[in-house]
Formats: structure tokens, sequence, C-alpha cells
């Protein structure tokens, strides 16, 4: 959240993470544009995620089972990349 504006709120549980992005952190104005180019992006990159919410701006983060910290490291950067691309 420090790097990207664009997050509002990072939550969830164990291997699944919710990342919700918005436009304004104050208002918490849905970014759904840039969310399912986020998607996009980011599968580019080799990553699969979805998205989820009534306004369709959170990034559904759902690793496979056989999951190492490598895999970590690779969503986060493919992520990161995705946001600035933006």
């Amino acid at each position: 959240m420090k790097k990207h504006d664009l997050i509002g709120d990072v939550r969830g549980m164990g291997l699944m993470i919710g990342v919700e992005l918005v436009t304004d952190r104050k208002a918490k104005t849905p970014a759904t544009r840039e969310t399912k180019r986020v998607l996009n992006l980011m599968r580019d990159h080799g990553v699969l995620v979805g998205y989820e919410g009534r306004a369709v701006n959170i990034v559904k983060v759902r690793p496979p089972m056989p999951f190492k910290i490598e895999h970590a490291d690779q969503t986060v950067d493919a992520m990161d990349k995705a946001l600035k691309a933006l």
C-alpha cells in the first residue's frame, strides 16, 4: 500500500488474499477499470488471479496448494509490475 496509491486495502486469511483497488483511498472509490487491467497484466506475467466485489475492484489471490515462497515472490512481483504499468 505504501508503494501504490491504487491499493486501498489488503485483507484475507491464510493464502486467500483480497487486494482492494481504489482511485481515492479516503472516498474508497472503486477502481473497476484498473482492476480488470491489473488482472490481464498479471496474466501476462504468468500469474492467474481473479476478481470479486460488488464494484469488481478486488483482486482475489487464491494460490494452488503446492505453493512455495518463490511463488509468493512471483505473485507480488507481477502485481507490482502491473500496477506500475497503469
